[in-house]
């Protein structure tokens, strides 16, 4: 009853504005590089994903954690890392070309300018633009929702140094570290294109379109 209470009590909502998200927008805004943006990426991390489980293959976050069994008779858990980093459901929704879906992203660029508008920053539509084409580069390494559900994809072991030489672009070794993960020597990317696609987009896409 509290909780539902607190929830529908919108006059109390309004009045306190974005006062919650404040030291989330604090962070993002002192992120002033590429190394200060990969900490943060890392910090970010989170074991929302369950590939062998519950087949949840996308993360919220750039990239999803899932340590659990695997399939090859391992005798410890397996760090999985899955992708993620998309606002609409998955991949499909950002590059198939039907009408429907393509008036889906119209509104969801809308939307997002909306957002961005309330929480008070200037030149909401061209930051939802940039937005927007951040979240299609990304959705465009993702793997698709049937590959995903391969059972195969759990042998894509890779090293740290691994990382280092098949997805260049991003410092691993810092994303890890801020992941609190520095001591893991192995990780299987689930969907090797998406870990490649972060790399690769952490070094080519402005700063300001990721923060």
């Amino acid at each position: 009853p509290d909780f539902h209470a607190a929830y529908m009590t919108q006059a109390a909502i309004e009045a306190k504005g974005i006062a919650a998200l404040e030291p989330l927008l604090d962070r993002i805004d002192r992120v002033r590089d590429k190394a200060a943006l990969t900490r943060h990426l890392g910090r970010g991390l989170r074991a929302d994903v369950d590939p062998l489980g519950m087949g949840a293959y996308n993360s919220s976050h750039v990239l999803g954690l899932a340590v659990q069994a695997s399939i090859h008779g391992e005798k410890t858990h397996v760090a999985f890392l899955l992708q993620g980093g998309l606002g609409l459901p998955e991949r499909g929704h950002y590059v198939d070309a039907e009408p429907r879906m393509q008036a889906l992203r119209t509104e969801y660029e809308q939307y997002i300018g909306r957002m961005l508008a309330l929480a008070g920053f200037d030149g909401s539509l061209q930051r939802a633009r940039a937005v927007m084409a951040l979240e299609s580069a990304i959705a465009h390494s993702h793997a698709t929702r049937e590959a995903s559900a391969l059972d195969r994809n759990a042998g894509n072991l890779w090293t740290r140094a691994d990382f280092a030489r098949w997805a260049p672009g991003m410092d691993w070794s810092a994303f890890f570290a801020a992941a609190g993960l520095a001591r893991q020597p192995a990780f299987v990317p689930w969907q090797p294109s998406a870990v490649k696609g972060v790399a690769a987009l952490l070094a080519s896409q402005p700063l300001q379109a990721w923060k």
